[in-house]
């Protein structure tokens, strides 16, 4: 269902403004669930979501290579992208290592003046370290 969500996001209007603010809501929501799937699975199912982490990289930078996000759907993706890789690990290291947009993204989070996007954006940062050193 997420996945189905992720893809109408795609088709949206970007030309309308109640269309903008309704696909930034629904990126949010999507990559809120995300992220609450992967805190519950974390510590005994995290398997089950491996088949689904290169899809959701592949959205979180469909979202960031979009220029109409707001800051609550970017940090949402930052967020996802540390709770992936706090949940999973090793499993995805060749993942990250493929997907290399996430150190843009990261970049741009870090220069930002909001102080929670930064701090969200360090962490990310720190567990998507922890994948790629281990």
């Amino acid at each position: 269902m997420l996945k189905t969500a992720a893809e109408h996001c795609v088709s949206l209007d970007a030309s309308d403004e109640d269309m903008l603010e309704y696909g930034n809501q629904l990126r949010r929501g999507i990559f809120e669930a995300y992220s609450g799937i992967l805190q519950g699975f974390k510590s005994s199912k995290a398997d089950l979501m491996l088949p689904h982490a290169t899809h959701l990289l592949q959205f979180v930078e469909s979202v960031f290579r979009y220029k109409n996000r707001d800051g609550a759907v970017t940090k949402a993706a930052v967020a996802v992208m540390g709770d992936l890789a706090d949940a999973l690990g090793p499993n995805i290291k060749n993942l990250f290592r493929d997907c290399t947009f996430y150190i843009d993204l990261l970049g741009e989070c870090l220069q930002s003046d909001d102080d929670q996007l930064k701090e969200t954006a360090t962490w990310t940062q720190g567990m998507i370290g922890r994948v790629m050193v281990s």
